[in-house]
């Protein structure tokens, strides 16, 4: 993925970011912007600075053809879970429209839904 990184002197602290770019066909359906993918074998050129011109060829959404897609849970929704888990199958079909907050997240340990949108 396509990213930008600095050290800060002034503060001593690293910041970074991804860097994203329109939805191909495949993403399309999920989203309007997805992360910018370089190729391996571009990697060099980004890394290298070439100019503005040339970073914006490279951040050209990603072949929708080279990708698959697939239906995760929403496990993979809270920063603090990693592992396989968090690419796994679903294994039910989810209401995209509901989110199901996380008690730990929540002191009251209410477990109420939150729309969404």
């Amino acid at each position: 993925m396509a990213g930008i990184w600095e050290h800060r002197e002034q503060d001593a602290r690293d910041a970074c970011a991804i860097i994203t770019t329109g939805a191909n066909a495949l993403m399309q359906p999920v989203h309007n912007r997805m992360p910018a993918i370089i190729r391996a074998g571009d990697a060099g050129a980004w890394l290298g600075g070439k100019g503005e011109e040339h970073a914006r060829l490279l951040l050209a959404p990603f072949a929708a053809e080279r990708m698959t897609a697939r239906r995760v849970s929403m496990y993979v929704n809270n920063a603090r879970n990693e592992g396989a888990a968090c690419v796994a199958d679903a294994e039910v079909d989810v209401d995209a429209t509901r989110v199901e907050r996380d008690v730990r997240d929540d002191e009251s340990g209410s477990d109420e839904t939150l729309p969404l949108f």
